[in-house]
């Protein structure tokens, strides 16, 4: 499990190197209420893309990423990023996204960006 020791030598490694974060997820509940209230197992941290411009950052690979969507009823924002790993990476998704995001490419309710 992750502790707040963790998490606070993550954050101040990050600004370190002059990468500003903001706590998010149940990390970030807690710390808004002042104590931890519950275990922890990851800590999510959300950064300004425009931070550090032409800087290379590590990435779930999309089979991964594919893993990481499955589990639990999936919203529209779900559907649209397998859509895109689906036609970028041409791979096939597992259900419950299997033809859903070519459907609702023919619908239009996924744009193309």
């Amino acid at each position: 499990m992750m502790q707040a020791h963790d998490v606070l030598e993550v954050i101040n490694q990050l600004e370190n190197v002059d990468v500003s974060v903001w706590l998010d997820g149940g990390w970030g509940v807690d710390a808004l209420v002042g104590t931890q209230t519950r275990e922890h197992s990851d800590v999510d941290l959300v950064i300004s893309l425009d931070q550090k411009e032409n800087q290379t950052v590590r990435c779930l690979t999309a089979d991964v990423q594919v893993l990481c969507h499955l589990g639990y009823e999936p919203d529209e924002n779900d559907y649209h990023d397998m859509h895109l790993l689906e036609e970028h990476f041409l791979i096939g998704l597992p259900a419950p996204y299997r033809g859903r995001t070519k459907m609702m490419t023919k619908l239009g309710t996924i744009q193309k960006g």
